[in-house]
């Protein structure tokens, strides 16, 4: 089973993808482009791991919302279609998200 880890530049991607078998880690700003590299017919079954949100540095900075919606939203929305169009045998999804308290001045 191919795990497959979007979000690259994070800690708990990297230590994932040391420590799941068959893994493979995907930057959230080329991740169409490398899931379309995938031979899909080969793929028998996959785990989605989505952790492509804000990096943590940012998490209070709001000078850029669509960016951090796109992060949020856009991205898992366009990754889970594609998936959704390529019919692999998807076993688990499955999402991180911080939640934090933002404050608006």
């Amino acid at each position: 089973m191919l795990n497959i880890i979007i979000g690259k530049r994070s800690n708990l991607s990297n230590h994932l993808l040391e420590s799941l078998d068959d893994a493979m880690v995907i930057s959230s700003s080329q991740v169409i482009k490398a899931l379309s590299r995938l031979d899909w017919g080969q793929i028998d079954k996959v785990n989605l791991i989505l952790n492509q949100f804000q990096p943590a540095t940012r998490l209070n900075d709001l000078s850029n919302p669509v960016e951090y919606i796109d992060n949020a939203i856009s991205t898992t929305a366009n990754i889970l279609m594609f998936i959704k169009d390529k019919s692999p045998k998807v076993n688990k999804v499955v999402q991180f998200m911080v939640i934090t308290n933002l404050v608006l001045r």
